[in-house]
């Protein structure tokens, strides 16, 4: 199912990636999340180009990640928890391409490590433990250089 739900998406995004880089235009939508007398939390979103062709390609390679996951963990006990860490993952990467927020950057990275780290770790053995040992490290790294870049 999501495998198709992602080829559907893909494919409108094709079209309107095309029609972003063929005007050369620059979306900027201010999303009101929530309002309270006269103050308002905002969450501004940058729509362009090349922004749209890297979230494409990331919908692209997640929809054959779910190919992949309909043939080979067919019998799968856990294909729904496999599922939805992809679609956080997915979530996580489209977040940083879109949220021009520091603040929602470093939130954006570390959903992006999480779900990095339980992803490698998800058959649970030994070597996907180091696996994930190393994730969370090189993680930590980038955190570390986000933080910096904030301060």
């Amino acid at each position: 199912m999501w495998n198709l739900i992602f080829v559907v998406v893909s494919l409108i995004m094709f079209f309107i990636v095309l029609g972003f880089l063929y005007r050369g235009k620059v979306w900027l939508v201010y999303w009101t999340i929530l309002q309270v007398n006269n103050r308002r939390v905002d969450l501004p979103i940058i729509l362009d180009g090349e922004g749209l062709l890297i979230s494409m390609i990331v919908l692209f390679i997640s929809c054959n990640v779910f190919r992949f996951a309909v043939t080979y963990m067919a019998y799968e006990r856990f294909l729904l928890r496999f599922n939805v860490l992809v679609l956080l993952f997915v979530l996580s990467i489209n977040l940083l391409i879109f949220i021009p927020n520091l603040l929602v950057l470093l939130l954006g990275w570390d959903g992006l490590g999480l779900t990095r780290f339980l992803l490698v770790i998800y058959y649970q053995n030994a070597k996907s433990l180091g696996g994930g040992i190393i994730t969370v490290l090189s993680n930590r790294i980038g955190d570390a250089m986000l933080l910096l870049a904030i301060a």
